[in-house]
C-alpha cells in the first residue's frame, strides 16, 4: 500500500520507521505500549474521516445520477 500511494521510495522510510518503532516499542513498559497503540489506532479516524469528506461530492453526484434514472 505504501509503494502504491508514495512509490518505491517510501517503502525504505516506512521500513526505518518500523523497526525504530519496534525498538522503541521493545524498551518501553507494556501498558505504555498498548496505551500508545490504542492512542494510534484511535488516530486513524482522522484520515479515514477526511477521504470520506473529500468523497461526499463523488458521492452526491452518483446519487443524484441514480435518482434520475430510476425516475425515467
Amino acid at each position: 500500500n505504501v509503494r502504491h500511494l508514495f512509490g518505491n521510495g517510501a517503502v525504505k522510510v516506512y521500513a526505518v520507521i518500523v523497526v525504530i518503532c519496534v525498538i522503541i516499542g521493545s524498551t518501553l513498559k507494556v501498558d505504555l505500549v498498548w496505551d500508545m497503540a490504542d492512542m494510534f489506532n484511535g488516530l486513524m479516524v482522522l484520515p479515514n474521516l477526511i477521504a470520506l469528506l473529500g468523497c461526499l461530492a463523488i458521492v452526491r453526484k452518483l446519487t443524484k445520477k441514480s435518482e434520475k434514472s430510476k425516475e425515467k
